[in-house]
């Protein structure tokens, strides 16, 4: 095969070739706004966590844990020590989370010990209902379980519907403001609040702009967090993402596992602080830690005009996207009937009576007579006497009607 004789090449220089530089390639990783990550070092000293999601549709066939009992057959092959559990509960936060704490030590596990985020749904959940209990969860955790994250706005189902992921970020971090605006008149602290909120993401198949999305995530926090006045530290986003499944087909295991690989690399190469996948999660991930030293670099993409381009222009689109929604109360209100529906669904409990042979019936009313009169008075912790109800074998029903006045 012949080649030309490029030696005689001419190159026009009158057009200009500049490259044009961006005003936040300045930035570095563990200072505000934290474009390049939260942490200084991100991964060269600490790998993300690896989340397992809690599968409840394999305990029963009616999809429900109804008490402590399910909840340890759920958790008997899971390391939990290892593996940071991600709650998609909703309206069921506190019992779940708090079967999961009795669980968990009646398995010789301390609360100490427990990781993990609980996941608050945007437009399945109602955020007047979640806010109201919200004050409670974050003093509990913070005492007892350090390690967990509280509140985690999962916002992954957006782009499952095949939004934007300008639209997912803009509806997520709304829901954000929404609820630290709420926190705030309920009386929580500034820097309290908000270093106990990150942000649950999808990562999809579009490799770089999932990796630009979540760079642009970090500065558009840092930006809409500022006006409250918190600390430097507070305008750290912590940011958990999940591989979307929509590109993934029974068919085809082989072409998912690369599909799901693709996904979790675009999500670890924007800085994550937590992964999981729909497919292979911990075979993928401890591979991406310990086999591809992409745990060596910080922001290995950073730089790259492409990418950099990207970030900017998902930021400038996001913020117009917030700035343009006059009352972002709107995006976090949802229907009646979609709220009535999941009561249908999680109340369908079938293993009361069986449950009702091994516990004492006195202690299980006491306990949630007590959760009733907190919520009425406003007096003690929603969470402790959740736990004591769990403990005293209360199903999920009893605890969820103990708590109706919270509507």
């Amino acid at each position: 095969m012949s080649r030309k004789d490029i030696s005689n090449i001419v190159l026009d220089k009158s057009k200009n070739t500049e490259v044009k530089t961006l005003k936040h390639e300045d930035f570095i990783a563990g200072i505000a706004p934290y474009l390049r990550g939260i942490y200084s070092t991100m991964y060269v000293l600490n790998p993300w966590d690896i989340n397992q999601y809690l599968n409840f549709s394999e305990i029963t066939k009616k999809n429900v844990i109804n008490n402590v009992d399910d909840m340890k057959d759920c958790l008997s092959k899971i390391s939990i020590k290892e593996n940071p559990i991600s709650f998609n509960m909703d309206e069921n936060i506190l019992p779940f989370l708090a079967f999961y704490i009795i669980a968990s030590e009646e398995q010789g596990i301390k609360q100490q010990e427990l990781k993990g985020i609980i996941q608050n749904n945007i437009f399945t959940f109602p955020l007047s209902y979640s806010i109201k209990i919200i004050k409670d969860i974050i003093e509990y955790t913070n005492k007892n379980i350090p390690d967990f994250n509280p509140i985690s706005i999962a916002g992954y189902k957006i782009q499952e519907d095949k939004t934007t992921e300008e639209i997912e970020l803009a509806h997520s971090l709304a829901y954000a403001i929404n609820y630290i605006k709420k926190g705030l008149k309920i009386g929580l602290n500034i820097d309290e609040l908000v270093s106990n909120i990150s942000l649950t993401l999808s990562v999809g198949i579009n490799h770089f702009r999932e990796i630009a999305k979540l760079r642009a995530c970090r500065m558009l926090w840092a930006h809409l967090i500022k006006e409250f006045n918190p600390k430097e530290k507070s305008l750290a986003l912590k940011i958990h993402c999940k591989t979307n499944d929509y590109s993934l087909t029974k068919q085809d295991i082989p072409n998912n596992i690369t599909r799901t690989v693709t996904k979790t690399m675009a999500g670890i190469l924007g800085g994550v602080q937590s992964s999981q996948t729909n497919s292979f999660n911990k075979k993928i991930q401890l591979y991406l830690q310990q086999e591809t030293n992409i745990t060596k670099t910080i922001d290995p993409w950073a730089g790259s005009y492409h990418l950099e381009q990207l970030t900017e222009d998902i930021y400038n689109k996001t913020l117009k996207i917030i700035n343009e929604t006059e009352n972002l109360d709107g995006i976090t209100k949802v229907p009646e009937k979609e709220i009535k529906k999941i009561s249908n669904n999680t109340l369908n409990c079938n293993k009361t009576d069986k449950n009702r042979f091994k516990r004492d019936e006195n202690n299980v009313k006491k306990s949630l007579e007590n959760l009733t009169e907190s919520i009425e008075s406003g007096k003690g912790n929603l969470l402790h006497l959740a736990v004591i109800s769990a403990k005293n074998r209360a199903t999920l029903n009893e605890i969820l009607s103990a708590l109706k006045s919270v509507d």
